[in-house]
C-alpha cells in the first residue's frame, strides 16, 4: 500500500495483499482514485492499531490482576503450610501425611 513513481510519470497507489499464498498487487490509480484508496487504507490501519492498542492493554490489566492473584495465593500455600507443619503432618511425595511418632 504506497505510492509508487515508475518513470516520468506522476505518482500512482497500488495495494499489496496476499491470494491462497501468492503476493497480489492491485493497481489502484493516480489522482482521485488514488487519494480515496490512500484514505481509506490510511484509516483502516488507524482501526486496527486502536484494536491493537486496547487488546494490550486489556493483557496488561488481566496480567496485573493475574500477579495480585498469585501474591495471594503464595501467601495462602505458605500459611497452610506452616499450619500443618505445626499440627505434625510432612510433605511426602506431594501428599500431606501426619508424622509417625516412634
Amino acid at each position: 500500500m504506497s505510492w509508487e513513481y515508475r518513470g516520468k510519470q506522476g505518482p500512482y497507489y497500488t495495494r499489496t495483499h496476499k491470494v491462497n499464498g501468492r503476493t497480489i498487487r492491485e493497481y489502484i490509480g493516480a489522482g482521485l482514485p488514488g487519494q480515496l484508496a490512500a484514505a481509506e487504507d490510511e484509516a483502516r490501519r488507524a482501526v486496527q492499531a486502536e484494536r491493537i492498542q486496547q487488546a494490550n492493554a486489556t493483557s496488561e490489566h488481566i496480567d496485573a490482576l493475574e500477579a495480585s492473584s498469585k501474591a495471594l495465593d503464595g501467601l495462602c500455600r505458605a500459611a497452610v503450610e506452616t499450619e500443618l507443619y505445626q499440627r505434625g503432618f510432612h510433605l511426602w511425595h506431594r501428599q500431606w501425611r501426619r508424622r509417625r511418632r516412634g
